[in-house]
């Protein structure tokens, strides 16, 4: 998760320049793992803050899979995590968690301060949520 790289001495630090750096720095170790030949499946969580993607990771956990946990709300966005994969001898799973919005600002609400996603902000990412689909290159779909 590129969030896990936003933390500094416990406390989650966000700019513009840290979150770039904590998406490279995640493709780079997405890389390397699956150059290590270890892993068999790759799910992609996709959902908004709050949806409960982590708790959904550490719930179905499984040591030859790989799992990038992130809002991954676009087509855009998922592209580009699947570009990493493709040629990679992968199941590629997209696990869409579809929590209602309500839920997922409870949630949020309850998060330590450093970690709270405006309100306003998840209305907007609400708004751009594409359901992922097996025709952006995902062998299967687990809506959760």
């Amino acid at each position: 998760s590129p969030d896990s790289l936003l933390y500094q001495d416990g406390v989650y630090i966000w700019t513009p320049k840290r979150c770039t750096d904590a998406w490279d720095q995640s493709f780079q170790i997405l890389k390397d793992a699956l150059k290590s030949g270890a892993f068999k499946k790759v799910f992609f969580l996709t959902g908004l803050p709050g949806a409960g993607k982590s708790t959904w990771t550490a719930n179905n956990l499984s040591e030859d899979s790989i799992y990038f946990d992130a809002t991954l709300l676009s087509v855009k966005a998922r592209r580009k995590v699947l570009s990493i994969v493709k040629g990679y001898n992968v199941i590629k799973i997209s696990v869409f968690v579809n929590t209602d919005i309500l839920i997922c600002k409870e949630r949020n609400s309850k998060r330590t301060k450093d970690r709270i996603v405006p309100s306003n902000t998840i209305d907007q990412m609400k708004l751009s949520i594409i359901q992922p689909s097996l025709e952006e290159g995902f062998h299967e779909i687990i809506v959760v």
